[in-house]
C-alpha cells in the first residue's frame, strides 16, 4: 500500500508537505513564548552543569528539555533548531496518521488526512507554530496507534515492546495523552488477550521511563521533579475546575474556522463503520485529556483523531454525491486556509504579535534581554519578576531564584504562600544585580486574590535598593525602548529594568 501511495500520488503528498513548510517557514524566527523560554532556559542550565528542576521550576517531564538541549547543540543562540525539530515531528505525525487512516479506510482517505493535517497542526489560534510539548508528544503517541492499527491482535512481542516504549515517551513529553493510551491499550488487550505482550509493553515503558529520568535522579533533582511536575502540576490542573466552559470555547474556535469539516464529520458517524466505536472512543479520550484547560495548544492533541473522522467522512460524502474526492479536498483546504491566509506573508515579529498580541511581552523580550545583558556581566545573577524565562535564555543570565515563572506564587493552591516565602528567602540571600519587572497580567506576577507577601516585599526591595535603567513602552501596536521616563510612560511599559544601586 505504501509503495502504491508513493508512486501514484506523489504530487498530492508533495503538495501537502510543501503546504506544511509554507505554513511554518516564517515561524522559525518568531520570539519564544514563555513555555518555550522555560524549556530553552532549563536546557541552557543543563548544558552548564545545572540540575533540572532544582535550579529552575519546571512543570513538564524532562523529555522536552532534552529536545531543546539537542537543538542547542546546533546553535547556542538561535530559535530555529527547536522550530525545525517541531516541523520534523509534525511531518512524522502526518505520515503516521495518514497510514492509520489508509490501513483502515483506504488510500483516498489517507491522502485526505495527509493533506488536512498540515493546516490543523499549524493552527495559529491554537499556537500551533510554537515548538511546544504537544507537537513532540504526538509523534510517539501516533506511533502507538499506528502499531495497533497495522498489527492489531496478531502483533509480535517486539511490537508490544516498541508500543510500550513509545507510550512512555509520549507521557514523558506531556501526560495529557494518558487517556488515549489507556483506551488504545485497553482495546488492544481486550481483543488480543495477549497478556504476555502487555507484560513486555510494561517492562519496555518502565525501562524507557528509568532511562529518561536517570539524569534527573543522578543529579539530585528527583525530589524537585516530584514536587513541581507531579504534585504542583496536579494542583495546577485542579485549579482549572472540572466544567466544560473552556472546552466549548475552543470547540467554537474550531467550528468557526473549520466549518467546512462539519458535514464530513457528521457523514462519518452516519455510516456505522466496522469498529466505529473505537474511533469515537479515541476522540473522547483525547477530549478527556484537555477539556479543562483554556490553553489552546493543548488541543493540538485532538487533531490526528479529528482528521480521521473528517477524512473518512469527506471521501464517503463525495462518493455519495457522485463527485471526485479531490474536489472536496480542494474546497476544504481552501476554506481552512482563508482564516490564516495573512499568516503566509508575515514576518516572524508580525506573526508573534498576530498570535499573542501585546498582552504577553514575547515580542519585546529579545530586546529587553539584550539591554539586560548590556548592564550586567556574564556571572551576574538576575531575577525576572514575572513568568518570562525566555528573557533569561536570550540574555544568558542565571536567575537567583528557581522560580523563573511566578505563576506558582499566585495560582490558588495550598503551596502558593510557601512558595512566596521561599522566593523572599532566596532574594534575601542573594540580591539580583538586575530585576526585570513585568507589568503584564498574563505574566502572573501578582493578582488581587493571592497573598501579598511576595509582591509587597518585591516592591519594597526595588524602592529601597534599585534604580530604573529603562523599559519597553507600548503605543497601541508599536513599542520602543526608553531610558528616560516621562509622565505616563510608566503606565504603558510592559517590561522595566531595575539595577541594584552601588552601596
Amino acid at each position: 500500500m505504501l509503495k502504491k501511495i508513493l508512486t501514484e500520488d506523489w504530487l498530492l503528498i508533495g503538495g501537502a508537505l510543501a503546504l506544511l513548510v509554507i505554513l511554518r517557514w516564517n515561524s522559525f524566527g518568531v520570539p519564544f513564548e514563555r513555555d518555550e523560554g522555560e524549556y530553552a532556559y532549563s536546557a541552557w542550565l543543563m548544558s552548564r552543569g545545572g540540575v533540572l528542576y532544582k535550579d529552575a521550576f519546571l512543570q513538564k517531564p524532562p523529555l522536552i528539555v532534552y529536545t531543546y538541549w539537542f537543538g542547542q547543540l546546533l546553535t547556542k543562540t538561535g530559535l530555529w533548531p527547536a522550530r525545525m525539530l517541531a516541523l520534523m515531528s509534525a511531518t512524522g505525525v502526518i505520515l503516521a496518521t495518514s497510514l492509520v487512516i489508509a490501513k483502515k479506510f483506504g488510500r483516498r482517505a489517507g491522502l485526505v488526512g495527509f493533506s488536512l493535517l498540515p493546516i490543523m497542526l499549524s493552527f495559529p489560534y491554537f499556537m500551533g507554530l510554537s515548538a511546544n510539548t504537544e507537537i513532540f508528544m504526538l509523534l510517539p503517541l501516533m506511533g502507538v496507534v499506528l502499531i495497533y492499527i497495522w498489527f492489531g491482535e496478531k502483533a509480535k512481542l517486539s511490537y508490544w515492546v516498541l508500543a510500550g516504549g513509545l507510550a512512555s515517551l509520549a507521557l514523558l513529553y506531556k501526560p495529557i495523552c494518558l487517556f488515549v493510551l489507556i483506551w488504545v491499550f485497553g482495546v488492544w488487550v481486550f481483543k488480543s488477550r495477549n497478556f504476555k505482550g502487555v507484560f513486555f509493553a510494561i517492562v519496555s515503558a518502565l525501562s524507557v521511563l528509568l532511562l529518561v529520568m536517570l539524569p534527573v535522579i543522578l543529579s539530585g533533582g528527583w525530589s524537585y521533579f516530584w514536587e513541581e511536575a507531579v504534585v504542583f502540576n496536579g494542583l495546577y490542573a485542579k485549579s482549572w475546575g472540572f466544567g466544560f466552559t473552556n472546552l466549548f470555547r475552543q470547540l467554537w474556535v474550531m467550528l468557526s474556522k473549520w466549518w467546512v469539516l462539519v458535514i464530513p464529520m457528521v457523514w462519518f458517524f452516519l455510516q456505522k463503520y466496522k469498529n466505529w466505536w473505537f474511533w469515537v472512543g479515541l476522540v473522547l479520550a483525547g477530549f478527556m485529556g484537555v477539556y479543562q484547560t483554556p490553553i489552546g495548544h493543548y488541543y493540538l492533541m485532538l487533531m490526528p483523531f479529528l482528521v480521521v473522522v473528517a477524512s473518512v467522512g469527506l471521501v464517503k460524502f463525495m462518493d455519495d454525491i457522485g463527485q471526485k474526492y479531490y474536489w472536496g479536498l480542494l474546497i476544504a483546504v481552501l476554506v481552512m486556509l482563508i482564516p490564516v491566509r495573512s499568516q503566509l506573508a508575515k514576518t516572524p515579529e508580525e506573526i508573534n504579535l498576530w498570535v499573542y498580541g501585546t498582552a504577553n511581552p514575547f515580542f519585546e523580550a529579545p530586546l529587553v534581554a539584550q539591554k539586560l545583558a548590556e548592564v550586567t556581566d556574564s556571572d551576574n545573577k538576575v531575577f525576572v519578576a514575572g513568568s518570562e524565562p525566555e528573557i533569561l535564555y536570550y540574555a544568558k543570565r542565571e536567575s537567583v531564584s528557581r522560580f523563573v515563572i511566578t505563576y506558582p506564587l499566585i495560582i490558588e493552591t495550598p503551596k502558593r504562600l510557601d512558595y512566596q516565602k521561599e522566593i523572599i528567602g532566596e532574594l534575601e540571600k542573594e540580591k539580583p544585580t538586575v530585576i526585570v519587572y513585568s507589568t503584564k497580567q498574563h505574566s502572573g506576577l501578582w493578582n488581587e486574590e493571592s497573598p501579598k507577601e511576595f509582591i509587597d516585599y518585591l516592591r519594597s526591595l526595588i524602592d529601597s535598593e534599585y534604580e530604573m535603567v529603562g523599559g519597553y513602552v507600548w503605543e497601541i501596536n508599536k513599542g520602543y525602548w526608553i531610558t528616560e521616563f516621562e509622565e505616563g510612560d510608566l503606565s504603558k511599559a510592559s517590561l522595566i529594568l531595575y539595577k541594584r544601586r552601588m552601596l
